[in-house]
Order: C-alpha cells, then structure tokens, then sequence
C-alpha cells in the first residue's frame, strides 16, 4: 500500500503514526490518538498500541477509511453528511468557513497543489464560505 515510501524522492514525508508523533512531540498523548481511539473502538481494534495496523493492513485501512468518512467527529459533520445534504451548517459554521482562516488557507493551497500536479484548473471559488450547495 505505501510502495514508495522508501523511495529517494519521498525524504523528509511520514506515512505512519510513530513518524508522524517524532515530528510532533510536542502534541499531548491524548491529541496525537484521537482519531485512532475513536475508530479503534468503533472497529473493535486497538488502533492506539497499534497503529501501523492502519497501514499495513488493507482491509484495516478501509475500514477506517469508511468509518472516517461516515463518521461525525464532533465539532465536525461526517464527509457523507455534508455531501448527501443531510447536514446544513448554522450561521456560525458558515462565518468559519471564511478564507481568513489557517485552515482554510491550507486546504485550498493544498487543493492548488493538486491540482497543479494533475494539470487541472482551480476553479473560481475555492474557499467555503462562498460555496453554494449542489442542488443549488
């Protein structure tokens, strides 16, 4: 599943759990296992001892993959919430969906860089705060 990690062009990127908390030591324990607490629990595994088990294991990561998606993670809806329209933001959501936020500014210089890779246009309207519905 991670065939190229060890190739010469991927220095310096992490795929893994125990990569990923050397890079971020700096996280509390419980921040850095959230999400594997979570989906450990909701699968009947012990993601938090064993993480690499997402990586390793490919029906381990759809599993999780699925579990992500369908799941909300408060304050956060489910991916699948927001894309089947069973999930409508409060005023609130849509003023922090502004493109004055880190996150925001991340996500679509992210998307950009995507998108260049792929040689695919940007669009007009990246940041969500602007962003109309899709039956709309």
């Amino acid at each position: 599943m991670l065939s190229h990690r060890g190739d010469s062009g991927c220095e310096g990127a992490f795929y893994t759990y125990d990569a990923f908390i050397v890079l971020r030591p700096d996280l509390p324990r419980d921040d850095r296992q959230y999400n594997y607490q979570q989906a450990g629990d909701a699968l009947g595994l012990n993601l938090v001892d064993n993480p690499d088990m997402v990586s390793n294991d490919p029906v381990v990561a759809f599993k999780t993959a699925i579990w992500f998606w369908m799941t909300r993670q408060s304050p956060k809806p489910s991916c699948h919430d927001v894309m089947t329209n069973s999930w409508t933001p409060s005023a609130d959501d849509r003023n922090k969906g502004g493109q004055g936020t880190d996150g925001a500014k991340d996500r679509v210089g992210y998307y950009k860089r995507y998108c260049d890779m792929l040689g695919a246009g940007y669009g007009d309207n990246m940041f969500c705060k602007n962003m109309k519905p899709y039956a709309g």
